[in-house]
């Protein structure tokens, strides 16, 4: 065996050494995972990283990718010296602000402390990216020759979930199942609000 396939070789048993004691910490877990795709150490004993994480820990590529997003979080979020989420629920709500996250997290810190739950940063992360300034682009409002009225609070939920699902798509590449889910209230939502009550939708200049 030469140098580098025994170097691989120990990178891939120091990774799932993390993995092995981690599933007690979803950062060291993920990070260690990310190695593992991104080195391609997988390859040591499966064709793909798909394959591999199956095999090897019971779980398909998109857990893993879970996880990798989620420790990706973590540090984006810490970087400031603000400390660790408490959990990957935590972190998952974080990665859903985009590139809102390090601000959504030190709101939520300063607000709850850094044991907070995923409930009390998924409405710190509503609100936050509810009072970002206004972007170009798609709207809803009432109707087309009031475009400045309020949206009522359906429009707003429909949009907040959309915009979610299209910020995960630019910063990550790709939605979750949970991603998923939402969209289709979202859409399902959507659907009952203009059968109740036509929106206009409107694109700004």
């Amino acid at each position: 065996m030469n140098d580098e396939l025994m170097r691989r070789a120990a990178a891939l048993a120091e990774c799932e050494r993390v993995i092995e004691r981690g599933l007690k910490t979803f950062i060291e877990v993920g990070d260690a995972l990310a190695r593992i795709r991104d080195e391609r150490l997988y390859r040591e004993t499966h064709a793909t990283f798909e394959d591999y994480c199956r095999a090897r820990w019971d779980f398909d590529a998109s857990r893993a990718r879970q996880l990798i997003s989620a420790a990706k979080t973590v540090t984006l979020v810490t970087v400031g010296g603000q400390p660790a989420p408490a959990s990957e629920r935590v972190a998952r709500e974080l990665r859903r602000a985009g590139d809102k996250a390090p601000e959504v997290w030190a709101e939520t810190v300063k607000e709850h402390g850094p044991a907070a739950t995923a409930k009390q940063a998924c409405l710190v992360r509503d609100r936050v990216l509810s009072e970002a300034p206004y972007r170009p682009g798609l709207r809803l409002v009432s109707d087309d020759s009031a475009p400045e009225r309020e949206a009522h609070p359906a429009s707003r939920r429909i949009v907040s979930n959309i915009e979610r699902a299209t910020m995960l798509l630019r910063t990550a590449g790709y939605l979750g199942a949970e991603e998923l889910e939402e969209l289709r209230v979202a859409f399902a939502e959507l659907a009952r609000v203009l059968d109740a009550r036509p929106l206009g939708l409107t694109g700004s200049e």
